[in-house]
């Protein structure tokens, strides 16, 4: 045999005993892994079913808008009554108002007994400035107290 096949020999052998001791050892507490098992493929014989999308279209959230500090404030809306009243007393007529309204009624013991007669339609204010203009009275409609009152006149 030639020098170099003994050299290559020797040098295969080394090296194969080399890797052999250093790098071939595995530590005592590692886990070997599983081996992990495949299914066949998958195979059909038509095209899958169309899929419902849960995803849509969508405008982002804004704020609610600001308040304009210059707005103008919404125009009063005020219902209209039929007020119908023939030969009755002021009493009588401060209870059909307040009735009409849901409000409650006052009417001044110096008044109550003046006969009146008035066929109109308006609102409550108008109907109270005809009732004022006719007895020669006071009538205060207070919206805030939910109450209409019939008060002498005191002209100085």
């Amino acid at each position: 045999m030639s020098r170099n096949v003994i050299n290559r020999k020797v040098f295969l052998g080394l090296l194969s005993s080399a890797v052999l001791f250093s790098g071939c050892s595995i530590p005592e507490n590692t886990e070997i892994p599983p081996i992990l098992q495949y299914g066949g493929t998958s195979h059909r014989q038509h095209a899958p079913e169309p899929v419902y999308s849960r995803t849509r279209w969508g405008l982002i959230p804004y704020g609610a808008p600001m308040k304009s500090r210059y707005k103008k404030p919404a125009p009063l809306i005020v219902p209209i009554f039929s007020f119908e009243l023939d030969q009755g007393t002021l009493r009588d007529a401060a209870s059909m108002l307040a009735g009409a309204t849901q409000y409650s009624s006052y009417c001044s013991s110096t008044v109550a007994d003046f006969e009146l007669s008035l066929n109109q339609v308006g609102t409550i204010e108008e109907l109270a400035s005809s009732i004022e203009d006719l007895a020669q009275i006071r009538v205060v409609v207070d919206h805030i107290n939910k109450e209409i009152r019939f008060l002498a006149r005191n002209d100085d």
